[in-house]
């Protein structure tokens, strides 16, 4: 039977007396597994061994600065005990070990080599460069030479003189290029070495071990600077088929550890947000004091501005929240293969509780701490979806196509942009808003062409007419609408006309033209079924009355 321990902050009496009398082993330790939270993340890691009978005291190092001491969780083994567990930063370790300036000191040294290389290419070449050079001083003085090997021999020298001078400054181009990158990144090195998050998080475990074994330590922790975003990219080819929806994460961390090779997790939860359930306090109201609430206002600003200060500090000391961990049943259901070309999507389960949603990703990943994003892939779903075109030609003369998704609850899609492709082309992103509690959400799939939609105003409706002291001006609009595609299409249009802020100023729609009028913001909405190739005219007419001598703004 396992031994489950949470981190505790203070150590008694006997564990101090215990330290002082027992060294500290330090240990490796190997990251197994990640669960990546919207912010923060989840490290499980695995370290052997090697107890003697007694006391011991482990210290694991070199772990993320913006670890959560409260977070830390230690399982052991029946086989030793685990008497205490402590947590502290270490400010002594050295900056070049830490796996940031570690990957940045392989660069530079790789770019030297380079960089020593080609200079001993160069003085090749120079050395040989100077060789044909003498050959030709050579030529000129031996009159022994007849005319026609002298050509030959300085058609040689020209071709061989000329390839030298080419691949000398090809080497030369090369040269400052190489140094370039290594003063780039020799100003990130120091740039590192100079950061104040440059500590590391040790974890002191103090067992008692019956006798002298061999076993395996395994623990987790919640660090802060990681985290994941949803991503998708959305196909269709046209508008009878379905959308293809790959599902996609945006992953990144600069915990200062390297992930390599982990078994990733992407969670929707917040291992930052407490537990606690919300209560109703009293809710007061009372009248307005102008002078006491400018008061207040002067006194909150003088805190906030020193509240700014102190979480500056914390931040950089690396403090992060704490948290958590909620456990729950749950139930998995396995994404299905598709026929196509593998992918790892293919290799992605979800668990899903009642608390929160968890994408187990079965392919090891590397994501290194450099605060790059990575691109996992989750899953690649069958969308049905019915499609519509809207167009609003007052603002936009374009048609733009909508996907209407449905069932899309099933599938866990949190809301996220999308690369959107229509025919195998790229037009653009679009926010996929998951939030709806109608029973299909939309996805914009991007301008279509082929639907052409003009919007004019009608000359016989241009000129003012004036009676009582007040100007009458009369506009008509006329939009038109052609569908040139093959295929019978839906429109949703729609167009305004003003509403009056003022009594003075009246406004009367003369011609509606069919549309669904909302008065209250002037709205005119149509739908409009459109065949191949045919095309619609609408038109609507609205007046505006005003006193002569004035103006009307916004119109």
């Amino acid at each position: 039977m396992r031994h489950y321990i949470l981190t505790s902050l203070f150590i008694s009496a006997a564990c101090l007396s215990s330290f002082a009398q027992v060294k500290e082993i330090e240990i490796n330790s190997k990251v197994t597994d990640v669960t990546i939270f919207f912010s923060g993340a989840q490290v499980s890691r695995t370290a052997s061994l090697q107890l003697n009978p007694g006391t011991n005291i482990i210290r694991m190092s070199r772990l993320s600065y913006t670890m959560d001491p409260n977070s830390i969780q230690v399982e052991g083994s029946k086989q030793y005990t685990i008497v205490s567990v402590n947590h502290r930063h270490n400010f002594l370790q050295d900056a070049d070990e830490l796996p940031e300036v570690k990957s940045l000191k392989d660069q530079l040294e790789k770019v030297n080599n380079d960089i020593e290389l080609n200079r001993i290419e160069m003085g090749a070449l120079n050395e040989e460069k100077a060789y044909v050079e003498a050959n030709k001083s050579f030529i000129g003085e031996n009159k022994s030479i007849t005319v026609d090997d002298m050509m030959d021999m300085s058609e040689l020298y020209q071709s061989t003189y000329r390839e030298l001078l080419k691949q000398l400054a090809d080497l030369k181009f090369k040269d400052q290029a190489l140094r370039k990158e290594s003063a780039k990144i020799t100003q990130q090195l120091q740039q590192l070495r100079s950061s104040k998050n440059l500590y590391t998080s040790d974890i002191i475990v103090n067992i008692s071990s019956p006798a002298r074994i061999t076993s395996e330590l395994k623990f987790k922790y919640v660090t802060g600077n990681a985290g994941w975003t949803p991503s998708y990219d959305a196909k269709t080819t046209d508008i009878q088929s379905p959308i293809a929806l790959t599902y996609k994460a945006k992953v990144a961390q600069s915990t200062g550890e390297e992930w390599k090779n982990v078994k990733l997790k992407l969670s929707t939860g917040n291992p930052s947000k407490n537990n606690n359930l919300p209560s109703l306090a009293v809710w007061q109201i009372s009248g307005y004091d102008y002078e006491e609430a400018e008061r207040r206002r002067k006194e909150q600003e003088r805190s906030y501005s020193n509240a700014r200060k102190k979480s500056s500090a914390a931040y950089e000391t690396g403090a992060a929240p704490s948290a958590k961990e909620a456990k729950s049943e749950t139930d998995e259901y396995i994404v299905e293969e598709s026929d196509k070309l593998t992918t790892t999507a293919q290799y992605t389960t979800i668990a899903e509780s009642s608390v929160n949603t968890e994408f187990n990703i079965s392919i090891p990943y590397t994501i290194n701490g450099d605060g790059q994003e990575y691109t996992v892939e989750i899953g690649d779903i069958k969308l049905d979806a019915k499609y519509r075109y809207f167009a609003a030609p007052k603002y936009d003369a374009s048609a733009f196509l909508v996907g209407y998704i449905s069932g899309w609850e099933k599938h866990n899609l949190i809301s996220g942009m999308a690369n959107v492709y229509f025919m195998d082309s790229y037009v653009g992103s679009s926010y996929l808003n998951t939030q709806s509690t109608l029973d299909s959400i939309s996805l914009s799939l991007g301008r279509d062409k082929s639907v052409i939609i003009e919007r004019k105003k009608i000359k016989d409706y241009s000129k003012p007419s004036f009676s009582g002291g007040k100007k009458k001006v009369t506009i008509g609009i006329e939009l038109t609408v052609k569908n040139t595609k093959n295929a019978e299409i839906l429109l949703d249009l729609q167009d305004q006309y003003p509403v009056s802020q003022n009594k003075e100023i009246e406004v009367e729609l003369m011609e509606e033209a069919g549309a669904t009028v909302k008065k209250e913001i002037g709205g005119l909405f149509w739908v409009l079924n459109l065949k191949p190739n045919e095309s619609k005219t609408i038109r609507f007419v609205y007046s505006v009355k005003f006193p002569q001598d004035k103006d009307v703004a916004n119109f």
